[in-house]
């Protein structure tokens, strides 16, 4: 009998309990999410170290001395708030919030106010994840973002090609949010190597979901610039879909009138002409005359130099499934290669949880080898961009470079998971130095 009332007195007390309680409200970058913070255990390992040796006569050249480092990568990929949706039959995988859940109660502060969804669905026409688009529909994209999207997207031509293509940018910022020129910024670039279909493929997905589907993403749109090149290499694309399918160069003269191309991804002026190149015009690695020789690495270096507190620069190149950070140059890392290498292992993880797809991190020197004078190696150590990656997709066909379209949508789904989470990086990185500088900021990340 004792015992039965003690039960029901114990249930009544748990009831009561359970009644008054009132979870712990997490956070993701100030803004309410109805999920606890768990942290989980994590395994991970740099690879091979560099050699203990430098270039001497470069200014931001380090060489670890203690290898074993193990970043703490899922202190970000399990963020306070991150949640896996399955909106649209499209699944997240590290827990990015694609929207905010509705709540209700006096504690809890409403969600963005509503914006009106997307007017005009880009037709299947233009561009539609199931075929590999043409450089003529990836111009009526961008066109037709641009007239439909104007307080969404500007659509610059930043340059033009040796065969007079312009080279086209997207900048994606809602222009109801206060500009600030100094607020992060995120530069893309895609089809630097023409036969790279699926690196295209993949930036528009980027463009479409940042703009079609804005109210998704509306923290890392409104704090955050996305400055988004689909397309580097038109003439080497246009002729890799007509011509020859496995071409990379662009198509420019050279010295030799039966090779054509240069490699733009050889073409930029950091150890320009070093390891991992050739001064043979025949060669797929042909670096050009002089650095900078051809009208799209130009194009590219003269608008990257004309932004301000550009923290994140990738380049989507295809296929190995890597994250590559500097240098590519040779066997020696960056003085804060640790962290690259931790926003690297986040982003590998975000992108693994989608369908399993296994990505390695490390400097493009140990994983692939050397090859001098490369974007990204450019961004970090003339442009000053902190986080430079290039982003080495999946391959499949024959070739390797010739991935079926039936893989597009994959591919691009899981990829952008994986970018999506490195802006979320960034806007943290953002709130912590906001409140370096004062206390009392940082605790929403709204403009300054």
């Amino acid at each position: 009998m004792k015992i039965a009332v003690l039960m029901v007195l114990f249930l009544v007390q748990l009831s009561t309990q359970a009644s008054n309680y009132k979870p712990k409200r997490d956070t993701l970058f100030g803004y309410p999410i109805g999920q606890p913070y768990y942290p989980r255990p994590h395994d991970v390992h740099y690879p091979s170290h560099a050699a203990e040796k430098a270039y001497n006569a470069h200014p931001d050249v380090y060489v670890p001395t203690s290898p074993g480092y193990e970043p703490d990568a899922d202190r970000y990929a399990y963020a306070p708030g991150y949640q896996n949706y399955h909106q649209a039959g499209q699944p997240s995988a590290a827990g990015i919030p694609v929207f905010f859940p509705s709540s209700s109660g006096p504690d809890v502060p409403p969600p963005f106010p509503a914006r009106a969804k997307p007017r005009y669905p880009s037709p299947n026409n233009i561009i539609n994840f199931r075929a590999y688009s043409t450089v003529e529909q990836i111009d009526a994209y961008l066109d037709y973002i641009s007239d439909q999207y104007p307080d969404i997207t500007d659509v610059k031509t930043i340059g033009y090609s040796g065969e007079g293509r312009p080279i086209r940018m997207v900048r994606i910022h809602p222009r109801t949010v206060r500009r600030n020129s100094n607020k992060p910024k995120i530069l893309v670039d895609a089809g630097i190597h023409a036969r790279e279909w699926i690196a295209p493929a993949v930036a528009l997905y980027m463009i479409q979901q940042l703009v079609e589907n804005n109210d998704d993403h509306r923290n890392i749109t409104e704090q955050l610039e996305w400055h988004i090149i689909p397309l580097l290499n038109p003439d080497g694309y246009a002729y890799s879909m007509t011509t020859d399918r496995m071409w990379r160069k662009n198509r420019s003269n050279t010295t030799n009138p039966y090779c054509s191309g240069v490699d733009l991804n050889r073409n930029f002026d950091l150890f320009f002409g070093g390891l991992g190149t050739s001064s043979d015009p025949c060669d797929e690695t042909y670096t050009g005359k002089v650095p900078f020789s051809e009208p799209e690495a130009r194009a590219l270096r003269d608008y990257a130099t004309s932004l301000s507190n550009v923290r994140l620069y990738l380049t989507l190149h295809s296929f190995g499934q890597f994250f590559l950070y500097p240098w590519g140059f040779g066997d020696v890392l960056p003085r804060d290669w640790r962290d690259l290498d931790k926003l690297g292992r986040v982003a590998q993880k975000a992108l693994e949880r989608v369908r399993g797809t296994k990505y390695r991190v490390g400097s493009s020197t140990n994983l692939l080898g050397a090859a001098a004078g490369g974007s990204d190696d450019w961004m970090k150590g003339r442009a000053g961009i902190k986080y430079s990656y290039t982003v080495e997709l999946p391959g499949g066909g024959e070739k390797g470079f010739d991935l079926p379209a039936s893989q597009i949508l994959a591919v691009s789904q899981e990829t952008w998971e994986a970018l999506k989470t490195m802006g979320y990086f960034i806007l943290e990185e953002r709130r912590r130095h906001r409140k370096r500088r004062n206390p009392q900021a940082g605790k929403r990340l709204d403009d300054i």
